[in-house]
């Protein structure tokens, strides 16, 4: 009786409790301690967090504390008016828009931005206009990507690094169909007619490349990539960086638009070419920092405006890097007024922000 009298007591006194309470922590901690985070990246598709320094930080603040305004045009903007004998046509006019988002998610893709081994210290006047803006870029925190092919992004360790990085990342992911039908493997690669096609490509080609060889290219000494910007050249390496830095807007500059900015593995067609297989990213082309290759029919101009109307129907918007977007109340459309959309000067977001309400009210 005593006994069973002075168990009850020890079960009641405070430092029983106590003891007890830690040793039920404790264990749960062992057991937990190293079990898999529910809410880390691997488990909630996150982008893995970046190791943190005074650097990293300093940038970090960079992107969360600027927002971007950028002036678009587009094709079609399209009304319906009356001719003078009363019968109604429709009017195929030129939009001009706004976009405002955040500097963090924004990329400049910069494609072939090739220098030489002569090239001048004094840039040309395009050269000029790609350094401005991407300086721009970088000293508000929009995300770098170069994006050029091969042997040149093989100079680059961060390009080295990060085709490891996706590499590895895919290896847990499957990418294609084990035993696909038939019909997703015909043609043959090896069929005639294919490679009757790219034997006269390739000879096309072979004059260019014996002028200036692919092993001597490299970009351009006014842009060279830093440390902490992305190089890259494959479609899987151009979308894990989209994903982890969670750009949602693509700035491209360079050349040409009627060939690599167009066709490359991280160029405009492979992300907006297809309407099944559209990313959700938007683009916008910007017309004084990119080149176009000419053609016996078309001169440099020519063949210009006509890529530029061809990204601007469906594919991408296009922009400028310099000057003001014109005297129009942002977000309405109105047709061609001799006025070039430009991107907008870089401001701190709460300005912007307090733009965009007193626009808001007015409206």
């Amino acid at each position: 009786m005593k006994k069973s009298h002075h168990r009850r007591l020890a079960a009641r006194s405070p430092l029983f409790v106590l003891s007890l309470a830690i040793a039920v922590i404790l264990s749960w901690h062992s057991q937990n301690l190293f079990s898999e985070d529910p809410t880390s990246p691997e488990k909630t598709g996150e982008p893995p967090a970046a190791k943190t320094s005074p650097e990293a930080d300093a940038s970090v603040a960079a992107k969360n504390a600027w927002e971007i305004s950028i002036p678009v045009r587009y094709l079609p903007l399209q009304r319906v008016e009356k001719d003078a004998d009363g019968k109604k046509k429709t009017v195929v006019e030129t939009g001009e828009s706004l976009l405002t988002l955040p500097a963090k998610e924004v990329a400049l893709v910069l494609v072939d931005t090739w220098g030489h081994p002569g090239e001048s210290e004094k840039p040309s006047p395009i050269r000029a206009k790609q350094k401005a803006i991407l300086e721009k870029c970088r000293e508000h925190g929009v995300t770098i990507v170069h994006a050029p092919n091969h042997p040149v992004v093989d100079k680059y360790p961060q390009y080295l690094a990060l085709k490891k990085t996706v590499d590895d990342f895919m290896k847990d992911y499957s990418t294609q169909l084990q035993n696909p039908p038939p019909f997703l493997e015909w043609p043959p690669s090896d069929n005639k007619v294919w490679l009757k096609a790219q034997a006269i490509r390739w000879k096309t080609q072979a004059a260019a490349y014996a002028a200036e060889p692919q092993s001597k290219r490299d970009i351009s000494r006014h842009l060279k990539p830093r440390d902490d910007d992305y190089v890259l050249c494959a479609y899987n390496e151009f979308r894990y960086v989209l994903w982890k830095e969670r750009t949602k807007l693509l700035l491209y500059v360079g050349g040409a638009l009627n060939e690599c900015m167009l066709q490359r593995d991280t160029g405009i067609n492979l992300l907006a070419g297809t309407d099944s297989t559209r990313v959700p990213v938007t683009i916008v082309v910007l017309e004084d920092c990119s080149s176009v290759i000419a053609s016996p029919g078309a001169d440099k101009e020519t063949a210009a405006k006509v890529m530029l109307d061809f990204y601007r129907y469906k594919m991408a918007f296009t922009s400028g890097s310099t000057g003001r977007y014109p005297p129009n109340r942002p977000g309405q459309l109105h047709g061609p007024t001799g006025n070039r959309g430009s991107l907008a000067a870089l401001s701190p977001a709460r300005v912007c922000l307090q733009s965009a309400r007193r626009i808001s009210r007015s409206r």
